[in-house]
């Protein structure tokens, strides 16, 4: 009997895998498939059955050598009836031969498999020299055997990623599969997708701070991430680094930390922004407040209130926003719109009787809901600080309709009611929130229907200037009148989201002119110079000519709204 298969690895029978790996690894570099053929398969079939006998725990029984095991019926050409599963390479091997490589190949690649999913799997290195051996093999010769190779290499690695992530690169240059762009396979694809993200993983590392990378690759600790989040903003550089992915786990990243910042960004947090201003006020107030009282007292109030901000802006505005927008895809159509023909309702309700009177409350309460709603619209985890440039454009276009109810405060008996400002500002404000949301619905309807409303809205301000040019308002119904127009004022712009940049400026410039006049101050009637008429009139007409221009911008496709 020859030498069994223990001394050809040169090893003592045993159960440890890593063993039998090390050995056939140190021997794959002197025992070169295109060097020794034959020692080449003696010591791979030597390699596979101790594998077998060490999982089945049967290595007490003796072995016979490789070479006392009858010939496969590969190697006898009578005894093969299937056509050979591979056609002879370059026509410098026989089909049977060329047979009996690729079911050599095809066999090496299971056993791999089961290496794999072994309670000890093989390491880097020892996959490494598998690997190159695999690569070896001549059955590679053949175009029909390379590609089936290929394909089943490509779907090991999707299986084990993480394993061979340090490997990917072999296999892609050795069969240029970047350069064959989009002919090759989807699963050659998909490895080519985890080698990218490995690779940004990689230049992460370098060229980041390391809290970066160990945020993504290590255990989360929840403690120190949250002080990396206010002390850094952690959150942003991770999501800028998570933004280049384009598989969900990259080789080499952390499952769990994974899981947690995806947890952290799909889900309402406390504001970091709010916690770096409470932080840095209390550190501001805290010595002051020691030094001019002896005490720190002060300083501890504002970092209560501070606090108390940012988890009531968390536990009563981004948690009800997060579940508000969860249902707005399944809800009615005019979820994410009502809150404005309810405060244009409650505009109207301010201005019908007096102060404090039960429509006033009514209007208030209807005011403070709109608000809220229109927070609600908000696009989902939005930054404060994103959102500051965006308020203050929406803000500013509304300061001429401001001026004009400031002047109308100072003219008799016309003069807007307290609990009216209160409406008129409550709806400024909810504009501000919410306009971005009209926007986007006013641009998601068709062409003919947001032309139609603009001819509307046009036709609308053309008939209330006509009323404003006459003689004779009786100043009972005047209150309800410029609640009314300030109403389309407002409306109006969110029509008008297709001006461009040089129509917005020349329409806030002329806008000014009307809120400013003040010619006439009757005590008695509202005569035809007043500001009410006089603005009102300017104003309707403003708002016919932006609808006008608006028309004509859809229908040249002008405008950074127009599709």
């Amino acid at each position: 009997m020859s030498a069994s298969i223990w001394s050809i690895l040169g090893i003592e029978p045993t159960q440890d895998l890593s063993i039998i790996r090390r050995a056939y690894a140190a021997l794959l570099k002197t025992t070169r498939p295109e060097d020794d053929p034959e020692g080449f398969v003696r010591l791979r079939r030597a390699y596979e059955s101790a594998l077998a006998r060490a999982r089945t725990r049967a290595i007490s029984i003796p072995t016979a050598s490789p070479e006392a095991v009858p010939p496969r019926a590969e190697t006898d050409p009578h005894a093969e009836t299937a056509p050979p599963a591979a056609t002879p390479s370059h026509g410098t091997a026989s089909a049977p031969h060329a047979t009996a490589e690729l079911k050599e190949l095809r066999a090496s690649l299971a056993a791999l498999k089961r290496d794999l999913k072994a309670s000890q799997p093989p390491t880097s290195e020892e996959l490494r020299s598998l690997l190159e051996a695999l690569l070896k093999s001549p059955a590679l010769e053949g175009l029909t055997a390379q590609m089936e190779f290929e394909l089943a290499l490509a779907q090991l690695f999707l299986e084990y990623p993480h394993a061979f992530a340090p490997l990917w690169h072999i296999a892609i240059d050795r069969w240029r599969w970047r350069e064959r762009g989009r002919k090759v396979d989807a699963r050659i694809a998909a490895v080519l997708t985890l080698a990218d993200d490995a690779n940004s993983l990689r230049e992460l590392e370098r060229s980041s701070p390391p809290r970066v990378y160990a945020a993504l690759t290590q255990d989360p600790d929840p403690i120190r991430l949250w002080i990396q989040i206010v002390l850094f903003r952690l959150d942003q550089e991770v999501r800028d680094a998570m933004r280049y992915w384009n598989s969900p786990a990259p080789a080499g990243t952390d499952a769990e930390a994974l899981a947690w910042w995806r947890n952290f960004f799909s889900r309402p947090q406390p504001r970091p922004r709010l916690l770096q201003i409470t932080g840095l006020l209390s550190v501001l107030i805290l010595p002051g407040a020691w030094l001019a009282t002896g005490s720190l007292l002060p300083g501890m109030w504002v970092l209560l209130a501070g606090l108390v901000v940012t988890l009531g802006w968390w536990g009563l505005v981004d948690w009800p926003r997060h579940r508000f927008l969860e249902l707005q895809s399944s809800g009615p159509w005019w979820l994410p719109i009502g809150w404005a023909p309810a405060l244009v309702v409650a505009l109207i309700l301010a201005a019908s009787g007096p102060d404090f009177s039960p429509l006033a409350w009514a209007a208030m309460v209807l005011t403070a809901a709109g608000l809220f709603w229109a927070i609600l619209t908000m696009p989902g985890g939005i930054d404060l600080a994103d959102y500051v440039p965006l308020s203050l454009a929406i803000g500013v276009g509304n300061v001429p309709i401001v001026v004009w109810w400031m002047v109308m405060s100072d003219t008799p008996r016309m003069h807007p009611t307290l609990p009216m400002w209160v409406t008129f500002l409550g709806a400024l404000v909810a504009l501000v929130f919410g306009q971005p949301t009209l926007w986007r619905e006013f641009q998601s309807l068709t062409p003919s229907f947001r032309q139609t409303s603009r001819a509307v809205i046009a036709l609308i301000a053309l008939g209330m200037a006509a009323i404003l040019l006459l003689d004779n308002i009786r100043p009972e119904p005047a209150l309800c009148l410029l609640a009314l127009l300030s109403a389309i004022v407002l409306v109006h712009r969110v029509a008008s989201a297709n001006l461009t940049e040089r129509q917005l400026r020349v329409r806030y410039v002329l806008t000014l002119f009307p809120s400013l006049a003040f010619i006439h101050k009757g005590p008695g009637s509202v005569a035809l110079g007043s500001p009410l008429q006089t603005a009102g009139a300017a104003f309707m007409l403003g708002v016919a000519l932006v609808m006008c221009v608006c028309l004509y911008n859809e229908w040249r496709g002008l405008g950074p709204f127009t599709q």
